[in-house]
């Protein structure tokens, strides 16, 4: 994930020089030099104190996997498995579904066009000059409680497949991390079909999430951060969600 990225501006430059990212951090993948392969699965176990949120709770490493077949026929061909280091926070990829529906009044849909997006699964490479809706308007991390459960509001959701847990991108080597194209949902955190509210649950897709009153912290595109409330418009999350839209930005 880009999580990697960054290790070296957080005082882990020795975990970065560790880590190859041209070999699978995860067992399971073959055809790779096998010593560099295990080394990044230990490097990916490794518990990094600033991808925490103080008032998050759960164990700071989980066992995540890859199901074979678990995205689309043959992808991935095989289980994929690793332990994690936690992660409470990930990227922005875009907008969609439900909640693109109700931020443009049912005009235009959503639009898979974060500033990260690329470092998910798929799209583009972004650029400064790319993000046109200005730096300060736009999002690229923000708070979603990681690990492997998963939670409406503060609610654990114990009804859930537990394959909705393994792929939450919870851990900061999982490209999952970066894949949170989000829909929304319900009030109460649920509705996986997507919902009005941005911030009531950590599924992956359908919400951010904390553990402190109120809202979520992100980070924008200009290095700073802000505290954005739960109650937010959707038309104006949305429009920091987005880059280069053209929406007018209002109050957030």
């Amino acid at each position: 994930s880009a999580f990697t990225l960054l290790l070296p501006y957080i005082e882990q430059t020795n975990l970065y020089n560790s880590i190859d990212s041209s070999v699978p951090m995860m067992n399971g993948p073959t055809g790779y030099n096998t010593t560099i392969q295990a080394q990044n699965v230990v490097a990916a176990a490794t518990v990094i104190p600033a991808f925490l949120c103080p008032s998050s709770v759960g164990p700071t490493t989980d066992d995540y996997m890859y199901p074979a077949n678990a995205f689309a026929t043959g992808v991935p061909p095989m289980n994929m498995t690793w332990k994690g280091g936690r992660t409470d926070y990930g990227g922005t990829t875009g907008i969609r579904g439900v909640y693109g529906n109700i931020a443009y009044n049912n005009n235009q849909g959503g639009d898979r066009d974060g500033c990260l997006t690329a470092a998910g699964l798929g799209g583009s490479t972004s650029r400064m000059r790319d993000v046109t809706d200005g730096t300060s308007n736009t999002l690229m991390f923000g708070e979603r409680t990681g690990g492997v459960k998963l939670y409406y509001k503060s609610t654990p959701a114990t009804n859930l497949p537990a394959v909705l847990g393994v792929t939450n991108g919870g851990s900061w080597s999982d490209a999952l991390a970066f894949e949170h194209w989000l829909q929304g949902s319900l009030y109460d955190g649920t509705g996986l079909g997507g919902g009005p509210c941005a911030m009531c649950t950590n599924i992956r897709g359908n919400g951010f999430h904390s553990f402190h009153t109120g809202g979520c912290q992100f980070a924008l595109v200009d290095g700073s951060v802000r505290f954005i409330s739960e109650n937010v418009a959707a038309s104006v999350f949305a429009s920091t969600v987005t880059k280069k839209k053209g929406e007018i930005t209002g109050e957030f």
